[in-house]
C-alpha cells in the first residue's frame, strides 16, 4: 500500500528569465516602425508570450530613441528549464505604418496611415543560450537580418525562417549586416521569482508575461487576462478582379453600445480603445495572426462583447477607408460563464453606416453559426429585421484564451463561487464540483476554499445541513495536491492557511467530521473516502489549529482547555478505530496511511496544545494497535511514528515524556523480541539514547542504564 505520495525534491525550481534589449535598428524606410518581439514554440506551433513593442518614429534616429526612453528592453518571464530551450525562438516582426503601397520617392505625409507588413527575423534561444559560460553573465550580442515575403504568407514568415524554407522568403534589399542588433541575457531565478538584486537589475525593463499560468499560482496573485487572436477571414471580392485591401478595427463594447476606453492592449504597456489590424494588399482571404489582450473588469459588464469592423482601404490616398461589415463576439455565454477557449467562427454582417452600430442593437443577433443554428426557429429567423443582413460567404475566425484567477469558463465552478445565489441547489452544486477537472480547481484554489468554508458552518460556528457534503468536497480538493501534476500547489494552501483562512469557528465541525469518518473503517465501500480523508489529515489538522488561533484572538478569555478536550475526544475516536478488530484486507491500507500522516498532524497540534495533554492520547493510540500486530507495513508505520514522537516536545518535556516513554519502550522491546523491523527499532533506540546522552544529568543516568540493559517495565 502507498501512504501519502512522496514529496518532490525540496530543491528550488529554477526557471529562466530572458532579458532582451534592442541596441540598434539600422534600417531607414521613411515611415514609422513598429517592432514586435514575442516568444514562439515551434513544437506547439504557437506563441507562448505576450508581445513587446518598440516604436520608432521616422523623424527620430534610433540612437535618439534610445536616449529618449528606456522601453527598448524587456524581460520574458517563466521561460522554461534549460532542456526545453531547443523548441523556443524569439520572433521579431517589423511593421511599417504608412501608405498601402510603399513609395520611397514620396515625401508628403500620407493622409491615411495603415499598418503594413515589412519584415521578420528569428533567433533560436538554444543557440543563444549555448554561448553563455554561466547564467547571469553580461549578455550576448546578436545581429539579425530581416527577411520579407508575399503579404499572404507574412503571418507565417517566422515558421518559414525557422524551418529554412528558403523558397518562401528573401532578405530585405535594404537590410545590411547591421539590420537589428539585440543583446540577450539569461537570468536564473529560484521558484520562478528573481532575487532582490535581480529585481533591481530588471527594474527598468518591461515585464512580458507568459500566455497562460505559471507553475504555481499563489494567493493574492490576481490575474484577469483575456487574449484574442485575430486569425483569418474570408471576404467577397465584390465583383473586382483583384482582392480587396481589408483592415479590421477591433473594439470592446458594452451591451448598450458604450466603447470601453483603454480596454485593448496590442503589446505590453500599450492600451487603446480601438486596435487596427494589418492591411494585406489585394487579399480576400487574409491571415493576420495578430493578438490583443483585453483589460476587462472582474465583474463583467452585462452584454460586453468584442466588435470587429471591416473596412475597404483604397491604394489611392484620396479615398478614406470605408466600412462594409462587422462581426462580434460575446464574452459571456448564456450560463454567465466566460466563453470557452479555442477557435470561434464569427458571422459577418453587412453594414456601411457606422452610426447604425453605435447603439449595439445588433447584440441580439447570433454572432456565430452555432448560435444561428440554435435559434433558427426563433427571433433569429429574420436576421434583416434590425437592418443587418448576414453575408453568407464571408466569415472570420478568432481564437479566445482566458487566463484569469477570477473569471471562469466552467458553470459548475461558477455556481460554487456564487453559491449564495443558489441556496436550493447547494447539494447539487457540491456533487457537480466533485467531478471538476483538477486544472479548473487549482486555478481558483483560494476562492474554492473560501466558498467551501463559508458553506461549512454558520457565522456562529454551527454546522449546516450540508456540512458533511462540504467536508467530502474539501478532502477531494486537498487530495488533488497529492497528484504529481498539482503537487507544486501545496505552497498555495500553506499561504492560504497562514494569511487568508478566516473560518474562526470551523475547528469544531472539522473535528466532528473527522470523528464521523473513523466509523467508516469496517465498510469496504467507504474505504476510498476514508483514505482520502487520512491523506489530507495534515492539511485538515492545520485548518483546525489555525481556526483555533483565530478564535483565540477574537476571544482571548477562552483558554486552551476547550481545544484540549476536543482533540482528546478526537484521539479517543482514533484509538477506537485502531483498537477494533476488522478484516485485515479491509482496514490495512487506511491504517497504514493514517499512521504515516499522524506525525505531521501531531506537530501541528503541538502549536496550540501542551505536550502533556497530547502524550496520553498518543500513548493510548499506539497501545491500541496491539503488540502482536503482524502486518509488516503497519509495524513499520508505527515505528516511524514512534521515531517522530521522540523528536518532538512530547519527548523533550519531562512531564509528557514520563507518560509516553514507558509505552514507546514497551512496544520497541516487543518488536525486538519478535525480530520485527530490527533496523527501525535500532534507529528509534539510537534516537532515544542520543537524546538522553545529550541531556544527561544525575537523574537520568539510571534511565540510560535501564535502556541499555533492555530491562523495561510497563507502568501500570
Amino acid at each position: 500500500v502507498e501512504g501519502p505520495k512522496k514529496e518532490p525534491s525540496s530543491s528550488p525550481l529554477t526557471n529562466l528569465l530572458l532579458m532582451t534589449a534592442v541596441r540598434h535598428f539600422g534600417l531607414t524606410i521613411g515611415e514609422d516602425i513598429e517592432m514586435y518581439l514575442q516568444l514562439y514554440d515551434i513544437t506547439l506551433g504557437k506563441y507562448i508570450s505576450e508581445r513587446f513593442l518598440v516604436k520608432i518614429s521616422k523623424d527620430v534616429s534610433f540612437s535618439s530613441y534610445l536616449d529618449g526612453q528606456s522601453t527598448c528592453s524587456a524581460v520574458f518571464t517563466d521561460i522554461c528549464k534549460q532542456d526545453n530551450l531547443r523548441d523556443l525562438y524569439l520572433v521579431i516582426y517589423v511593421i511599417r505604418c504608412g501608405r498601402i503601397v510603399y513609395a520611397d520617392s514620396c515625401k508628403k505625409p500620407p493622409q491615411y496611415v495603415y499598418r503594413r507588413p515589412y519584415g521578420c527575423a528569428v533567433t533560436s534561444l538554444q543557440d543563444a543560450y549555448a554561448g553563455f559560460e554561466s547564467i547571469d553573465g553580461d549578455g550576448k550580442e546578436l545581429i539579425l537580418r530581416l527577411y520579407q515575403c508575399d503579404d499572404r504568407d507574412f503571418s507565417q514568415l517566422h515558421e518559414y525562417l525557422i524551418r529554412k524554407q528558403n523558397s518562401k522568403f528573401s532578405p530585405l534589399s535594404s537590410s545590411n549586416s547591421q539590420g537589428i542588433v539585440l543583446q540577450l541575457n539569461f537570468i536564473s531565478c529560484n521558484n520562478g521569482s528573481p532575487s532582490m538584486d535581480q529585481q533591481l537589475f530588471l527594474s527598468k525593463s518591461v515585464l512580458v508575461r507568459k500566455l497562460g499560468f505559471p507553475d504555481i499560482i499563489m494567493p493574492g496573485d490576481v490575474r484577469n487576462d483575456i487574449y484574442v487572436h485575430l486569425i483569418r477571414g474570408e471576404f467577397d471580392r465584390g465583383g473586382k478582379t483583384a482582392g480587396r485591401n481589408i483592415e479590421v478595427d477591433i473594439k470592446l463594447v458594452s451591451g448598450d453600445g458604450q466603447l470601453l476606453k483603454d480596454s485593448i492592449s496590442h503589446a505590453v504597456g500599450y492600451v487603446c480603445a480601438s486596435f487596427s489590424s494589418l492591411t494585406l494588399h489585394h487579399i480576400c482571404a487574409p491571415i493576420w495572426n495578430e493578438m490583443i489582450k483585453l483589460n476587462v473588469p472582474i465583474c463583467m459588464i452585462p452584454g460586453i462583447h468584442l466588435r470587429f469592423d471591416f473596412k475597404y482601404c483604397s491604394s489611392k490616398e484620396k479615398y478614406e477607408p470605408k466600412l462594409f461589415g462587422f462581426s462580434f463576439l460575446r464574452l459571456i455565454d448564456d450560463e454567465g460563464t466566460v466563453i470557452q477557449d479555442g477557435n470561434h467562427e464569427l458571422i459577418v454582417y453587412r453594414a456601411d453606416d457606422p452610426e447604425k452600430l453605435v447603439s449595439a442593437s445588433y447584440a441580439s443577433l447570433p454572432s456565430t453559426p452555432h448560435e444561428l443554428h440554435k435559434g433558427e426557429h426563433s427571433e433569429y429567423a429574420n436576421l434583416s429585421c434590425l437592418g443587418f443582413t448576414r453575408s453568407v460567404k464571408e466569415w472570420i475566425v478568432v481564437e479566445f484564451q482566458l487566463c484569469s484567477t477570477k473569471l471562469t469558463q466552467n458553470s459548475d465552478l461558477l455556481a460554487l463561487l456564487k453559491w449564495k445565489s443558489y441556496p436550493d441547489r447547494i447539494l447539487e452544486i457540491l456533487r457537480l464540483v466533485s467531478r471538476l477537472r483538477g486544472e479548473e480547481v487549482v486555478k481558483f484554489l483560494q476562492d474554492v476554499l473560501d466558498a467551501l468554508f463559508a458553506m461549512f458552518s454558520t457565522e456562529e460556528g454551527f454546522s449546516t445541513p450540508h456540512s458533511g457534503a462540504v467536508f467530502v468536497v474539501l478532502i477531494n480538493v486537498l487530495n488533488l495536491l497529492e497528484d504529481s501534476r498539482f503537487v507544486h500547489f501545496k505552497p498555495v494552501v500553506d499561504a492560504y492557511i497562514k494569511n487568508h483562512f478566516s473560518a474562526a469557528l470551523a475547528y469544531n465541525g472539522l473535528v466532528d467530521c473527522l470523528k464521523r469518518h473513523t466509523t467508516f473503517l469496517p465498510n469496504p465501500e467507504r474505504q476510498p473516502q476514508l483514505i482520502k480523508c487520512f491523506r489530507s489529515f495534515d492539511f485538515l489538522s492545520r485548518f483546525i489549529v489555525q481556526s483555533w488561533k483565530l478564535h483565540s484572538r477574537a476571544s482571548p478569555s477562552d483558554e486552551g482547555q476547550q481545544l484540549t478536550l476536543i482533540i482528546t475526544d478526537l484521539f479517543d475516536s482514533f484509538r477506537l478505530m485502531m483498537d477494533t478488530t476488522y478484516d485485515i484486507e479491509t482496514s490495512h491500507d487506511a491504517k497504514v496511511i493514517f499512521l504515516k500522516v499522524m506525525p505531521a498532524a501531531i506537530s501541528n497540534f503541538l502549536e496550540v496544545l501542551d505536550p502533556e495533554s497530547l502524550a496520553g492520547g498518543i500513548s493510548e493510540l499506539i497501545d491500541s494497535l496491539g503488540a502482536t500486530e503482524s502486518a509488516e507495513e503497519i509495524i513499520a508505520a508505527k515505528l516511524h511514528l514512534i521515531k517522530r514522537i521522540v523528536a518532538t516536545t512530547i519527548f523533550s518535556q519531562p512531564s509528557s515524556r514520563c507518560v509516553a516513554l514507558p509505552v514507546l519502550s514497551h512496544h520497541i522491546r516487543l518488536h525486538l523480541a519478535a525480530r520485527q523491523d530490527l533496523s527501525q527499532c535500532a534507529a528509534v533506540l539510537g534516537d532515544i539514547l542520543d537524546y538522553f546522552y545529550k541531556n544527561r544529568t544525575a537523574s537520568v543516568e539510571g534511565k540510560i542504564q535501564g535502556l541499555k540493559s533492555m530491562q523495561w517495565q510497563r507502568r501500570v
